[in-house]
């Protein structure tokens, strides 16, 4: 597995990356800390759960233990809702039809764009259970930005990181888009499927912790692919949002899909 850059714009030399897999409940929230330095190897730092600390403590102490760098915050979790829902509901009264279809309704923008692209579509924000862990995940935010001081508005310029930032990930996409198994991987007992990518992943990271919490804890190995698509948006090899799009993602947010097309080779090996 070798994943090698595209020439892309300047970065800043070293980068804060923290991947944080959401949940409703604190203690399923998984948390991985990393350092990128131009033209080095992405050096994974830290990684555990929010059982026994506040997530949002996690993460701001992280982030005070290296002061003056930028953070890029990658969160598995949408981070807005579908405008034509908004729009919709602001005007309705009980017992009146909602006109939008229920995709429409239901579906961002950049949920239907995922689905085309890499034939993986994400959870309704709308219309399912991840509506909860989009409204704790905003929360939790809110709570990091107050403990660091940091503004975290979302990021849309890949390929820099002159400010501290927040991007909204996929982990599964992004081990779909990479050649590896992108399902049955999170269960308990699912540990071969775990054990097999992360063995795939430590042929490009340097791991400064160790293996277990990522083989035991599937939330902790979804913050650690986060944590990749952090590297890959300050590489500059993600999907940008289409630029006639552009007013509509900023309302709805985007899914930072990372992009091995062209000279990029994709991982090829299960």
């Amino acid at each position: 597995m070798r994943l090698r850059g595209l020439p892309g714009p300047p970065v800043v030399s070293s980068v804060l990356l923290i991947g944080i897999d959401c949940a409703v409940d604190p203690s399923n929230i998984g948390l991985c800390l990393a350092q990128y330095r131009k033209g080095e190897t992405l050096r994974v730092l830290e990684a555990c759960s929010g059982l026994k600390d506040s997530p949002a403590e996690i993460a701001a102490r992280w982030i005070a233990a290296k002061p003056g760098l930028p953070v890029l915050l990658g969160m598995d979790a949408p981070l807005g809702w579908p405008v034509a829902l908004s729009e919709s509901l602001s005007l309705h009264r009980a017992g009146d039809a909602l006109l939008p279809p229920a995709n429409e309704l239901f579906r961002r923008y950049t949920d239907d764009f995922t689905a085309r692209a890499i034939g993986k579509r994400p959870m309704d924000v709308g219309a399912d259970r991840i509506a909860r862990t989009a409204h704790a995940a905003l929360r939790l935010l809110d709570e990091i930005r107050r403990l660091s001081s940091l503004s975290f508005s979302p990021g849309w310029d890949p390929g820099t990181a002159a400010r501290s930032a927040v991007l909204e990930t996929y982990p599964a996409a992004w081990l779909k888009v990479s050649g590896l198994p992108d399902h049955s991987y999170k269960k308990k007992d699912q540990l071969d499927q775990r054990r097999f990518i992360l063995a795939e992943l430590e042929k490009e990271l340097f791991m400064e912790v160790p293996r277990e919490p990522f083989l035991e804890d599937a939330d902790i190995l979804d913050a650690l692919l986060c944590t990749l698509v952090c590297r890959d948006y300050l590489e500059g090899r993600v999907i940008r949002p289409p630029a006639e799009k552009e007013s509509l993602v900023r309302r709805e947010g985007w899914i930072w899909l990372s992009d091995y097309s062209g000279s990029v080779p994709a991982i090829t090996s299960r």
